[in-house]
């Protein structure tokens, strides 16, 4: 599967995304 210019945007936004979820809920616990 190679990785077009919207696919490589999704996936870094994703992973932005999983990280702020992962420091909000340790800041929140």
């Amino acid at each position: 599967m190679r990785c077009s210019h919207l696919n490589r945007a999704l996936c870094t936004f994703l992973k932005s995304f999983l990280q702020i979820k992962l420091v909000h809920s340790v800041i929140m616990r």
